[in-house]
């Protein structure tokens, strides 16, 4: 299969290009395709033979549940953006839906502000991410599938870039969605794409903008790119619209150069999601897709990165100043005075002490754990805000198990047996937090004792639970806690929510959820503010939970 997407791909001839506003699009031709019968998600919309909804009546942030009646095969484009339900999203790959089959699709939130409903189901609005996200979502969705996992993205830089797309396009938008971007500049796409054809016999075109190649679409046949070539335009256009009114043009040799190269590419094959395989593509100058199915290319996109315009390069103009702060080399608690530039040797060490987390193990188990989290989240280079040092002094006492030689329940009078016994042992001016292999009675993951500085850490039945890392879940809660030593005026119970954000905050009543957060390693927008209103610099909190991302996809 990947020796014929590979033939097909050095068989793409290349027209000279049409002009759309400042965007610059070349046709395709090749004789790739296998003429599939199949209608696309517009098609299938109107003709009300397709039902997109959430995947039950709670939703789940990266998935939806798809409904097909009819008797064909729907294609679902990678980028496409559906509207409506609990939060607009985007398709995170291409999909071809089965006729009369029901399936559950991957896909990002572009609508971080709003989680209630606002219709039962999905429709559209002819509209896509944009070529920046679209890009970056293919780059993680190669990610997840080395993981293991279905075409995930990683949600908060999706929504990052949404952030600064509206910033960029001066869009206000109360819930932060993509859509009021297509909204806010809709009589300028208009008038780009309506002399907009596709040239005759193409199955694909390559766009450019300021003196750039911006990326790639290439379908089956003539008749697929003539109903799509409106939507995927428009991704690019509304991208061109951040450049400069630049006169730089982009030659056909230049365009043939770059897709020639793609016969050099890596092809890495993996199950699609719907029928199919999902071939992944990634060279120096290049990354992308396609879908193959009966041993022809339905869909592929290609975009450059590396010496072919890398993201930072295409969105030079786009980039606001980050909305992370500056990382500081300061304490993150400042008092109203703020930080001398300068500090006595004994504060700094009083300081630092203030900051440390001690962790507990109750057994030798655990203490491999706590030893792999402490290790690499010392190596993520967290220093700035939190040390960590791992202590024997709890482990195997036998009077606090349950039962000797195994895992049980842990009492409350143990447990405050327990933590008494911590303070006592192991003083510290920061805090203690004790792991261990029982479940509390609340079968909750985490109990905090503020009176004594200490969190009971329970790892009970994470393996029936999840097939994650242990280590995941406790560097995880390690950050949780970490939080307390940043500031007096941090509550968490000011930050959960029930929703899932694939955000360090979801308060996942459903146990099973935390895989997704733990996969995102991210904090959404709205608790990145609170925390930032308190005092607390994100930066560093993030750079910790990449570590805790990378430990749980085993990268």
């Amino acid at each position: 299969m990947k020796t014929e997407l590979r033939q097909f791909l050095g068989s793409i001839d290349v027209n000279e290009p049409t002009v759309a506003g400042s965007l610059q699009i070349f046709g395709l031709y090749w004789g790739g395709g296998a003429d599939l019968l199949y209608l696309t998600l517009d098609e299938a919309l109107d003709a009300d033979v397709l039902k997109i909804t959430e995947t039950d009546e709670s939703g789940n942030v990266p998935t939806l549940k798809v409904n097909n009646t009819s008797a064909q095969m729907i294609f679902l484009m990678a980028g496409e953006q559906l509207i409506g339900a609990k939060q607009n999203r985007v398709l995170n790959a291409s999909i071809m839906v089965a006729a009369q089959s029901e399936l559950v699709i991957p896909v990002s939130c572009v609508e971080s502000g709003r989680w209630s409903y606002q219709s039962r189901s999905f429709h559209s609005k002819g509209t896509s991410s944009h070529s920046f996200l679209r890009r970056k979502i293919s780059r993680h969705v190669h990610d997840s599938y080395r993981s293991g996992t279905m075409a995930f993205s990683k949600q908060g830089e999706v929504w990052d870039e949404v952030s600064r797309k509206l910033h960029r396009m001066n869009t206000v938008s109360g819930s932060q969605a993509l859509d009021q971007v297509y909204e806010d500049h809709d009589k300028r796409m208009k008038e780009a794409v309506s002399n907009l054809r596709a040239p005759e016999l193409c199955c694909g075109v390559v766009f450019a903008f300021g003196g750039r190649i911006a990326g790639m679409d290439l379908f089956d046949k003539p008749a697929t790119l003539s109903k799509l070539l409106p939507k995927v335009a428009k991704a690019y256009i509304i991208d061109a619209l951040e450049e400069p009114n630049e006169t730089v043009q982009v030659q056909r040799p230049a365009v043939e150069n770059w897709l020639r190269s793609v016969t050099a590419a890596r092809f890495e094959p993996f199950d699609s999601t719907g029928l199919g395989r999902d071939i992944r593509i990634e060279a120096d100058n290049m990354i992308g897709a396609a879908l193959m199915l009966d041993n022809g290319p339905v869909h592929v996109e290609l975009f450059p990165q590396g010496h072919a315009g890398s993201e930072s390069d295409l969105a030079h103009q786009a980039k606001k100043p980050s909305k992370r702060p500056a990382r500081q080399q300061v304490s993150p608690e400042q008092d109203s005075a703020g930080d001398k530039p300068e500090r006595r040797s004994e504060d700094l060490f009083e300081a630092q002490a203030a900051r440390k987390i001690i962790l507990l193990p109750a057994s030798d188990e655990t203490l491999n754990i706590a030893n792999d989290v402490a290790s690499v989240l010392q190596n993520a280079d967290t220093q700035s805000i939190i040390t960590l040092s791992v202590s024997r002094k709890l482990m195997n006492i036998p009077e606090l198990s349950a039962e000797p030689g195994q895992a049980g329940i842990l009492s409350r009078q143990n447990e405050s047996r327990l933590v008494s016994l911590a303070q006592k042992r192991v003083p510290t001016q920061g805090l203690r937090m004790l792991i261990t292999s029982d479940g509390l009675e609340d079968f909750w993951f985490v109990h905090w004792h503020g009176n004594q500085k200490t969190a009971v850490t329970s790892l009970y039945q994470w393996n029936e639970i999840s097939n994650l890392p242990t280590q995941a879940l406790l560097g995880s809660t390690v950050v949780l806690q970490g939080l307390r030593l940043m500031t007096s005026r941090y509550e968490p119970k000011r930050l959960f929510h029930d929703d899932m954000r694939g955000c360090l905050f979801d308060f996942c009543r459903n146990k099973a959820e935390i895989d997704f957060k733990l996969r995102t390693g991210d904090i959404c927008p709205q608790c990145r503010g609170i925390l930032t209103q308190i005092g607390i610099q994100v930066e560093p909190v993030l750079q910790m939970l990449d570590a805790v991302r990378r430990i749980a996809l085993g990268t």
